[in-house]
């Protein structure tokens, strides 16, 4: 995690992020699909706006409502934070 905020924050990788996602956000509007309201709620229909967040997020699914308390979770929860760090838990039959 660390080696990607760090990725992230350069300034250089920066800019091709930028371009990237500009590209992407171009093409799905030009496509004109169902999806591109959703992505105009999202980030606005002014792109050259667009931001890199930095901090990255963790997402783990499927965790078992018993290893809540498990002790690579927390080590995860104490660097992350449960704002980046996101825990889907497995629903139960």
């Amino acid at each position: 995690m660390g080696k990607y905020e760090k990725t992230l924050s350069d300034p250089i990788h920066e800019i091709e992020i930028k371009k990237t996602y500009t590209t992407i956000i171009e093409n799905i509007q030009s496509l004109n699909l169902n999806n591109r309201r959703k992505l105009d709620e999202l980030i606005g229909t002014n792109i050259k706006n667009l931001e890199i967040e930095t901090k990255p997020r963790l997402i783990i699914f499927e965790v078992d409502q018993d290893k809540k308390e498990n002790i690579h979770l927390m080590k995860l929860r104490d660097r992350l934070s449960d704002k980046r760090l996101i825990l889907k838990y497995k629903t139960s039959n």
